[in-house]
Order: C-alpha cells, then structure tokens, then sequence
C-alpha cells in the first residue's frame, strides 16, 4: 500500500499542477457550504462526499494516468464563482483534495 499511496500522491500533484493550466470543462456553478467543505476527509466513501457537496460540477479525467499506475482512482470538481474543491478517489476513497477560494 505505501507504494500505491505514494503513487497516488505524485498523482495529486501531478493532477494540481495540471489544473493550475488547464481548465476543465465548464459546469454549474452551486453554492457550496464551507462547513460541508470542511467536513471533507480521507477515507470518506463517494457517497459520503457526494451527499455533503451534492452532484459534482465535473469529473476530473485521470484515465492516463491511472492506467499508467494501474490503480482505480477517479476525480470530481465542485465550482461555486471563484471557489473550488477537487477531490481525488483511490479504489472509492477519498485520497486527497484541493481546495481553493476558502
């Protein structure tokens, strides 16, 4: 496992580096509540994340690179005006996030 989460976590920077460039395809807006921001954690199941911050604006592509490090990771954004939170999945966890604006 430290391997894989090692993995993981250059796939985090990779992903941050990437949206810093890159913006992903435009969504709805919705409001997000900061505590429910705060709430988010590692270990949290989708669901869990998905019922906090309700339906993701957009899913994060990271098929390149989870086929490069054969694990099953995915990625969602919610966007509220200027603020965001990403949120990166390992095997149906939650990984890591990136949260900016709050």
């Amino acid at each position: 496992m430290g391997k894989r989460l090692t993995e993981f976590t250059l796939l985090l920077a990779a992903a941050a580096g990437l949206a810093l460039f890159v913006r992903g395809c435009p969504g709805p807006a919705r409001p997000l509540d900061p505590a429910s921001v705060s709430r988010v954690g590692k270990g949290m199941s989708e669901q869990e994340v998905f019922d906090l911050l309700g339906p993701p604006s957009d899913a994060l592509d990271l098929s390149a690179v989870t086929e490069a490090l054969r694990f099953d990771g995915s990625g969602f954004r919610w966007r509220d005006g200027d603020r965001k939170v990403e949120v990166y999945f390992l095997d149906g966890r939650v990984a890591g996030t990136v949260v900016k604006g709050y």
